[in-house]
Order: structure tokens, then sequence, then C-alpha cells
């Protein structure tokens, strides 16, 4: 917040100003006019009181004649304004939300016992919600890029088209959750989400256009194309591509019996890497492969870094008026001053 006076030299005339106003303060006016003073020769005069009530049409006038003055002087308020522009990177992020993103990953190191503790109190969290957390964080780190956002299990879906509201993006992530698809829900097609996400950014003005793939099972759904021509598509038009291979070895889901009884099972390690990393080196991306929490937000960090562009943000400020204000204000004291000396503080002789 900036403020100025845009004349503000004609702020020098509250020298003179108050110089009469003292001078006015001090020096008794008549209290009646009358064309000779004999009558009154040999009287003695009262001597004004100070601060005393017959004052108070000089304070008012005074405060009046300041706040003019600072109106004549146009007194401004600035705010400073950041143009949004769409001159940054585009990116498309892809997200896996079929069932086995609800499996965990706690690593070899840790018995069935302490696995359960940990998803109980919250430290052990789902591959889901891992990705929620960190394509929340990664989003908050490009305030100057469009990001939307396609699920996907064996259909896809665009959860969020390429926008710069940060705020919308965000609620829209939060909001993702492994049923969301329903029938839709079970099974792992790549190339289709490829497809929505090239058929968004392939138009785009953007200097840079990604794509970030997440997920953690391999392609299994009879689609029109196969990953790897979704991956060719994106290639004619520019687009790079990031794939993000989630899970380990030892991966665990939980399993219902009909009695409703939960316990952990072993649950399969079934990405393929490879088809993954063909897609990514064809479009000039690259592939990574996160384990857990820590590694995950290494990975978004390492695509943070590498994909910036040198963006030139307008900036300007943008003032507002505010001498209607002292305006007003003066000219309701100058003639409150007015109508006050002519009644009830007005001199008799």
């Amino acid at each position: 917040m900036t403020f100025r006076f845009l004349h503000p030299w004609l702020l020098l005339l509250f020298i003179p100003t108050i110089i009469l106003i003292i001078v006015q303060y001090f020096r008794r006016p008549p209290a009646l006019v009358v064309s000779s003073v004999d009558h009154f020769s040999g009287s003695k005069g009262t001597v004004r009181p100070k601060l005393g009530r017959l004052a108070i049409p000089l304070v008012l006038e005074a405060l009046g004649l300041l706040c003019l003055i600072v109106a004549t002087a146009r007194p401004q308020k600035g705010k400073e304004v950041i143009m949004n522009t769409t001159n940054g990177i585009d990116i498309a992020l892809c997200l896996d939300v079929s069932k086995s993103m609800d499996y965990f990953d706690p690593g070899k190191s840790q018995s069935r016992r302490m696995v359960v503790e940990k998803i109980n109190a919250g430290e052990l969290k789902s591959r889901i919600n891992i990705a929620k957390e960190e394509l929340k964080r990664f989003i908050a780190k490009r305030p100057f890029d469009r990001l939307g956002l396609v699920v996907f299990a064996s259909q896809p879906y665009q959860l969020c088209p390429l926008t710069l509201d940060k705020e919308l993006m965000l609620k829209r992530v939060e909001s993702v959750d492994t049923d969301m698809l329903g029938k839709y829900g079970g099974g792992t097609g790549i190339a289709a989400p490829l497809t929505t996400a090239v058929q968004r950014l392939k138009k785009s003005a953007a200097k840079r256009r990604v794509i970030i793939l997440f997920t953690d099972g391999a392609h299994n759904q009879a689609q029109e194309l196969t990953p790897f021509q979704a991956a060719q598509i994106a290639k004619e038009f520019n687009i790079t591509i990031y794939t993000v291979g989630i899970g380990g070895k030892s991966a665990l889901g939980i399993r219902s019996d009909l009695f409703g009884r939960s316990s952990l099972v072993d649950a399969p390690y079934q990405f393929d890497e490879e088809l993954m990393k063909k897609m990514s080196s064809e479009t000039g991306g690259q592939y990574f492969h996160v384990k857990d929490k820590e590694s995950f937000q290494e990975v978004m960090d390492s695509i943070d870094k590498l994909e910036t562009v040198e963006i030139n943000i307008p900036k300007y400020m943008n003032f507002k008026d505010l001498f209607p204000w002292f305006l007003y204000v003066g000219a309701s004291l100058m003639g409150l001053a007015f109508i006050f000396s002519k009644t009830v503080f007005m001199r008799m002789p």
C-alpha cells in the first residue's frame, strides 16, 4: 500500500494559513460595527478567552481550511497490482485414482503390527493421500503457471481445466479419492488420459507445455491408442511428458472379510517401468520412481526445478483519489463555522 500527494507543493499553503489562523485568533473582532466610537469612549473591552467557547467557530474554520488545502494537493492511495499472464508453463497433471492407489508402502524393515500402528496414528498414508499432499505443494510453488488436472483409472475424467486459479485447483485436488470414478475406478488406462491432456495443451500459446503422469499400475485397458502412440502425438505438439511410477515391491493393502474385520495383505508390484521410461524419453522428459513420501517430495522438487522459464511479470500502481473526503469534510467544517458564528456563538455588544 502506497500513499502520495499528486501536488505536494501545494501543502506549502499550510505555512501562511497557520500564520493567518494565529493572527485571527489573537485579534479581537468588533462586537458591533458603528459609525462613531464616541459613545463608547472610556469603556474597556474584554480579553478574548483563549480556547473559550467563542473560539469554536475559528477552530472549525481553521480545520476546514486545512482540509481544503489537503484536498487541493490531491492525496492518493496506491495499491500494487500484478498482472497474471499465461507466459509461463502450462502443466497438465494426470493422476491415477484406481483402487490400488489406496495401498501403503511401508518398506521392508517394518513388521505388520508396526504398519497397523502407523496407519492408525496417521503416520503412514496411502499412495493417493501422499500424491494429493505433494500435488498441492507443487501447485502452490507455481503461481504464474496454468495447471489442469485429469484423473483416470479405466477411463479419464478432466477434473479441472488449465487455469491460473490456484485456489480452484487446490480444491479439485483435495476432492480426489479412489471412489470418484465409480464403475470406471477399476483397471488402469494410460493412453486415454495422455490423449485428453494433449487435447487441452496442443492449442496453448505457453512457452512450455508439460504433462506429468502419476500411476501405480500397468496399462491394461483396450483403448484406441497405445500409451506410446499417445506419447508420439504429444511429441508432435512439442509437449514434454514426465512419468512418475508410484509404489515399492513391499506394498500392503487393506482387505475386509465377510464379518467386517480388516487385515493387511500383500499388494502386487504392477506398473510398467519400461513403458513409462519410453514415453518420457520420446518427448524429452524423464521417468521417476517414488517409493514413499520422502522420495515423492524429492521427485516433485526435481520436476519443479527442471520446468522453469523466465517470466516478465508486469506490475503497476493503481491509485485511488482520496481528495473528495477532505473536500467534503473541509466544506462541512467551514459551513458549520459560519452557522455557529451567526447563531449560538454570535458576539453581542
